[in-house]
């Protein structure tokens, strides 16, 4: 459209030639005000409380204004290096429950309970189910907390579910005074759907790029070496989540050898971020060229 800048224009234009058979973009607006049920947010983590902005949560209200039935969350400190197309040929159903789940995600290997008021009796008490008639505790080491900055919705299932009702319910608990989580806009999904939640390939969401002082301060550096590895070769989509952000970061300088790898915080984070942004810039000037080719011959040819 001409009302786009002309570098948007250009890569969109990279990305969907004219040659593209169908492509339809829509942007949606959300009135916070004409949320229904109306939001009400609490993050009790210190240095968190941006956490508790409407625009953390406005994810919870997609389905409700996406009429698609499937439809992908990223976070805009994500980064795609795979065609998400495949998530949407992804299996939701979950075997055990015999039904379909209304989210998938990718879990991480934190437990669940590093992000609950573990000391409120609710939360002591709050038992998830099994299909088996067992029950497992939401403190329990074995249940690990997703990460929501990446999801994947059903929104029929949601909206069966009543998913939203739920968490509105549960945030006016704690809004109140209940505490049942310390960080907002994640544990939530958990309290409400209980393990039914379908399992994402980690891929999809390889994260801590932007807590990497936190990965050497739990796992030490040959661990947060082979984690940046690993997100530079295996990664179909990188997450900053944390509070180093690529948009915030300076190109770092070129490291001699895998030895040298940064591993301190910010300088792993950049040097991460700067080597996806080097390949995609790479790669747009390489279909840049390939379209405008393509445009040359299709303006002779008219």
């Amino acid at each position: 459209p001409a009302h786009l800048p002309p570098l948007w224009r250009r890569l969109l234009g990279c990305i969907f030639p004219p040659a593209t058979p169908v492509l339809q973009l829509t942007v949606h607006t959300f009135n916070q005000s004409a949320w229904t049920p109306a939001i009400v947010t609490r993050s009790l983590d210190p240095g968190t409380s941006r956490l508790g902005s409407a625009y953390n949560w406005f994810r919870w209200y997609l389905p409700t204004t996406i009429t698609e039935e499937r439809f992908l969350y990223m976070d805009c400190d994500t980064l795609v290096r795979r065609d998400v197309a495949e998530l949407f040929d992804a299996t939701m159903f979950l075997p055990r429950w015999h039904k379909p789940a209304a989210i998938a995600a990718v879990f991480t290997p934190q437990p669940l309970k590093h992000f609950l008021c573990a000391k409120t009796l609710t939360i002591r008490k709050w038992l998830f189910p099994r299909p088996d008639g067992t029950r497992v505790s939401v403190l329990s080491t074995e249940v690990k907390a997703l990460n929501a900055g990446v999801l994947l919705f059903d929104s029929r299932e949601w909206r069966e579910q009543r998913a939203l009702d739920k968490w509105h319910t549960l945030a006016v608990r704690t809004e109140k005074g209940g505490c049942l989580w310390r960080l907002a806009g994640q544990p939530e999904l958990q309290l409400i759907f209980g393990e039914q939640i379908a399992k994402l390939d980690p891929r999809w969401n390889h994260g801590w790029l932007g807590s990497t002082d936190w990965l050497l301060r739990q796992y030490g550096p040959s661990f947060t070496r082979g984690w940046a590895r690993n997100a530079s070769t295996n990664a179909f989509m990188l997450h900053w989540n944390g509070p180093l952000k690529p948009w915030a970061m300076r190109r770092p300088p070129a490291a001699r050898s895998e030895q040298a790898t940064p591993v301190a915080g910010q300088p792993l984070a950049a040097a991460l971020w700067w080597s996806a942004a080097t390949l995609v810039h790479g790669e747009l000037e390489r279909c840049d060229a390939s379209f405008r080719a393509w445009s040359s011959q299709h303006a002779a040819a008219s």
